[in-house]
């Protein structure tokens, strides 16, 4: 899997095993630390500071560049979608989505399942609440959703305001 996220204006990339770490004020390239990249699986999303990835059974972990530590997002009491290789984390406005693309009838429809969380942090956790969640049918190419995703998510999928 890979991944990439703006954290502590720095931009971050990963694939698979290892990630690096691009600082534009000094200009220069580092690795990731041991930490981020044991912990990182995939596409992430950053909410508060914090970066987010989920894992193959889907629990999802907040990344803390501060403390470097993973940390288990926990409260969600609905089984958020699990991650696959068209499902996404992403961010607005300082919340965190998790979206889930699955083909229907032999793959002429898609199902797209989406999650909206709330995410507080205290120093020792890491808590979400389901705002709300979502599940519609499209008639489009299986993965075209998910990896053009709009920043108007839940205006454009679920006509709801959220922002």
């Amino acid at each position: 899997m890979y991944g990439y996220a703006t954290l502590d204006k720095k931009l971050i990339a990963f694939a698979d095993t290892h990630g690096v770490v691009f600082d534009p004020a000094s200009v220069s390239w580092n690795a990731i630390s041991s930490v981020l990249d044991d912990g990182w699986r995939g596409r992430a999303a950053v909410v508060k500071d914090i970066l987010f990835s989920q894992d193959y059974l889907g629990n999802v972990k907040g990344y803390d560049l501060t403390k470097d530590d993973w940390q288990e997002l926990e409260g969600v009491e609905i089984r958020l979608p699990i991650f696959h290789s068209i499902a996404t984390l992403c961010a607005v406005s300082d919340r965190l989505y998790v979206l889930e693309e699955r083909p229907l009838r032999d793959r002429e429809l898609s199902e797209l399942t989406v999650v909206g969380v709330e995410v507080e942090k205290s120093p020792n956790r890491l808590e979400g609440r389901v705002l709300w969640s979502h599940v519609g049918s499209w008639n489009v190419s299986v993965g075209a959703i998910i990896h053009c995703l709009p920043v108007r998510l839940c205006q454009f999928f679920l006509n709801r305001t959220c922002v």
